[in-house]
């Protein structure tokens, strides 16, 4: 039995990753990540897969090299020499050359990417997209699943009424259900006053110092990691382009770019060039000799415009990706914007209007922040409100927090009743479930 539901587990994991990427769709633009993520995997795949597209078809439908050969050549002969030259590296030789380079400079002139660039292009499209397969495989083994609760609410946005309280209700007890909150608070609760204060005090210089499903940390630490490997994804794609174009240094985008500003053609650079030799060798009357003859190579022209167009987006992606994760640091580790971000909803709810309990209430909130959400909670309703809205995360917010206020009153009580009648009665998390099971039915 131990083995069967080992392997059970191996094959859902592997037809969760199947079918993660072939549920890649340009379209669907909803997912539990943010503009970053999204231009990283989705819009670099997509450029990537349609510069290939162009540059397959450029060598189908036009012929990629065209060489001049001796007039004595027939037809087949010429055919030959072309296709040769195409399967077999060119060099590059200067015209500003008086002299032929000898055999052994011209292996350090050779051109060896031009008849590879469509399949390095098909290698980096994977290389950018491997990143959100790994996210979306993992964040669901945090314990949460927060693409479906992403695009469950911003499905919820174009529903009636009636429809969006019933699966925001849904979406409350799922985000419920993933912390583990009934155990997590009462957990908490138990702890000597002593041990709460030092929690607090760490909690709000770094919240979380371990990584669990318990941790409330789960889930964006993930993100964090999702987020490296989108940047290491990126310079792994600069390398990529460095070494396969034979340049010696990082900043070849912007080198070509200025050239081509300033008028220099590849004549001076010797970048991409449009004209190269081939060495063809012939065996007549039993002994083999060389014709070296002159071919150019149109398909460079459009070689050199894409890749310096993917070296700045590459550069954008980088920029991008660090700024974004930057953003998420600030805003998922500064507590005062985490409780602002909870504040400025309730205010919108008309739920903090009571002065004369402004203190309580501001405690109030800063437990449901921190206990009750933890990291996770907050990183999950950002996510909803950048790809769903304000108008869901309004009203899951409304739920949780009145939930939680109702359990807390549920927990006074309890505790007063426990110290008057001093008998064991049942615990804050049993009456927690009952009520939970109670609000359930009523709701649904």
């Amino acid at each position: 039995m131990g083995h069967d539901s080992e392997e059970a587990g191996v094959n859902e994991s592997v037809f969760t990753i199947l079918n993660n990427v072939a549920g890649f769709r340009i379209g669907s633009l909803v997912a539990a990540e943010d503009f970053a993520d999204k231009v990283n995997y989705k819009w670099s795949s997509s450029l990537l897969l349609t510069a290939t597209f162009i540059i397959v078809m450029r060598d189908f439908a036009f012929k990629p090299i065209q060489c001049y050969t001796p007039p004595e050549w027939p037809h087949p002969w010429e055919e030959y020499a072309e296709n040769y030259c195409w399967v077999q590296n060119n060099y590059h030789v200067s015209y500003l050359n008086t002299s032929f380079p000898t055999p052994t400079e011209r292996s350090s002139l050779e051109l060896n990417y031009y008849q590879w660039v469509p399949f390095v292009l098909a290698l980096e499209c994977l290389l950018v997209y491997i990143p959100h397969v790994i996210w979306n495989f993992l964040s669901k083994r945090s314990g949460f699943d927060p693409n479906g609760l992403v695009r469950l609410a911003k499905q919820s946005v174009d529903l009636d009424e009636r429809r969006r309280h019933r699966l925001v209700l849904h979406l409350v007890t799922e985000i419920e259900e993933a912390m583990g909150l009934h155990e997590a608070r009462q957990n908490w609760q138990n702890k000597s006053k002593a041990a709460k204060n030092l929690l607090e005090c760490l909690y709000g210089m770094l919240p979380c110092f371990w990584y669990g499903r318990k941790s409330g940390f789960a889930l964006f630490f993930l993100y964090l990691i999702n987020k490296l490997v989108h940047l290491c994804a990126a310079l792994g794609h600069l390398f990529m382009m460095r070494s396969f174009l034979g340049f010696e240094d990082l900043h070849f985008g912007w080198t070509c770019a200025v050239d081509l500003v300033r008028g220099r053609e590849w004549r001076q650079t010797r970048v991409f060039p449009r004209v190269t030799f081939c060495d063809i060798p012939i065996k007549h009357l039993g002994q083999w000799n060389t014709r070296s003859i002159q071919c150019v190579l149109p398909l460079n022209i459009l070689n050199e415009k894409l890749y310096i167009f993917l070296w700045f987006w590459t550069v954008f992606c980088i920029s991008l990706t660090v700024i974004s994760t930057i953003v998420w640091l600030v805003r998922v580790f500064t507590p005062k914007i985490r409780q602002q971000f909870v504040k400025k909803y309730l205010h919108k709810l008309a739920l903090l209007v009571d002065k004369a309990k402004d203190e309580e209430e501001h405690q109030l909130r800063k437990d449901f922040v921190r206990v009750f959400l933890s990291l996770d909670g907050l990183f999950l309703l950002n996510l909803m409100e950048h790809n769903a809205g304000n108008m869901c995360v309004t009203e899951i917010i409304f739920n949780l927090y009145s939930r939680y206020k109702e359990q807390r009153r549920e927990d006074r009580r309890g505790e007063r009743h426990d110290l008057n009648d001093g008998s064991d009665g049942p615990s804050a998390v049993d009456r927690h479930d009952g009520l939970t099971q109670r609000r359930a039915k009523h709701d649904y």
